[in-house]
């Protein structure tokens, strides 16, 4: 029962994060606000650092996920599907917006972080 409480609210938390990164990339597209990246090797440290400084607040929500066709399709929003790359945002629950955003490029990825995405559809929602 606890299980799919917390599965159903990182739902929540993520279609409404996916929701507002859509805003966030047209609203940004020009002003060069979206970091973009690219790393030869992308493992769970990359995204760890990442999200230190960034998720400073409780209602912060820090999110990883595929731009993948299933997830544009799920969530009912518009996300160029792309290989090799994650997207990785903050996102703040209580103001439903996103307050950082970046697109993460990769050669390779670890076996750990697949491992972790594949576990959950894709997506990783993590707390402060």
């Amino acid at each position: 029962m606890v299980k799919e409480i917390l599965i159903g609210a990182g739902g929540v938390i993520v279609v409404a994060a996916i929701i507002a990164a859509v805003r966030y990339q047209m609203l940004h597209k020009d002003d060069g606000s979206i970091e973009n990246i690219f790393v030869d090797q992308l493992n769970l440290g990359e995204i760890k650092n990442w999200f230190v400084d960034k998720i400073t607040i409780d209602s912060y929500k820090g999110v990883v996920f595929y731009p993948t066709r299933e997830n544009a399709e799920r969530w009912k929003i518009k996300i160029p599907e792309q290989e090799n790359m994650l997207i990785q945002l903050v996102y703040d629950q209580d103001k439903d917006k996103v307050v950082a955003y970046r697109n993460i490029a990769f050669s390779e990825m670890s076996p750990k972080l697949k491992e972790l995405l594949d576990a959950n559809n894709g997506t990783i929602v993590i707390d402060k």
